[in-house]
């Protein structure tokens, strides 16, 4: 009877602890499925989808090669290192040492659009200086400045190209239905005498050549994608200008904005 009673409890535990084995396999399952579907919520959302997938007229990457040799040549004019080296290095700038004390300005620095561009394409890029990996899928493909100094303020448009594919690999978001390329236009005034917490006075996002109701929508959704809120529309309109205060610090220089250029001095 003491031997029955034992392979009872012995049958007992296993089917106890088969079942628990059973629950806890059905609930990854459902885990998993909730997480795929939350990946796909907004690739499968059709009115996104659709919005991110209609026609709309071609974006011109006015940043070529032109414009980067013009801005790595201003930069050998006008700026070296402390110890007299130059901060283009095979065709490429050194953004660490731009970012930095060791700066010796020799000549005034005039920056338009496009140069602005092209350094802002230098930062994307450099994940180390700057933390970010957005130079792996996004790049600026025309700025516009204008210096209104008499209200002092600076309007610009910066149009950004985003490779969405490379995006979701990075952001772990599912981009089977949307297009692999979007264009992002962040259009924003600053104002030169405001404290940085309200010197942004307006920033606004259009996903391709949307409007109205459309574009807003879609914003909010590409917002989502990269876990933001549209609070960080301003952030990112203050970027800019936080990167700016800092490079006058470093350098130890005057910075003035005049007829739609940076110039340092």
């Amino acid at each position: 009877m003491g031997v029955m009673n034992k392979n009872k409890k012995t049958k007992g535990c296993w089917k106890s602890g088969l079942l628990a084995l059973m629950v806890f396999v059905v609930a990854v399952i459902f885990a998993v499925i909730f997480l795929i579907n939350l990946s796909n919520e907004n690739s499968n959302d059709a009115r996104f989808v659709e919005l991110l997938n209609r026609e709309y007229s071609a974006f011109v990457d006015k940043i070529d090669n032109s414009k980067i040799s013009t801005l790595n040549n201003k930069i050998n004019q006008s700026l070296e290192t402390k110890d007299g080296n130059s901060l283009i290095y095979e065709g490429e700038l050194d953004v660490k040492q731009f970012f930095s004390a060791n700066i010796n300005l020799k000549n005034q620095l005039i920056l338009n659009n496009y140069d602005l561009a092209v350094l802002g394409n230098y930062f994307l890029g450099d994940a180390e200086t700057f933390s970010t990996f957005a130079g792996l899928f996004a790049k600026i493909i025309n700025l516009d400045l204008n210096t209104r100094m008499t209200d002092n303020e600076i309007d610009y448009v910066a149009v950004f190209q985003v490779n969405l594919k490379t995006a979701g690999q990075i952001y772990g978001f599912n981009t089977q239905n949307l297009p692999e390329i979007i264009y992002v236009t962040l259009s924003a005034t600053y104002n030169l005498t405001y404290n940085p917490s309200n010197a942004i006075t307006s920033a606004y996002l259009q996903i391709n050549r949307l409007i109205g109701e459309d574009n807003k929508y879609a914003v909010a959704k590409v917002l989502e994608l990269f876990d933001k809120n549209e609070e960080y529309i301003s952030i990112m309109a203050y970027k800019p200008f936080d990167i700016l205060k800092q490079i006058i610090a470093f350098w130890k220089v005057q910075f003035v904005a005049s007829d739609n250029c940076f110039v340092f001095n």
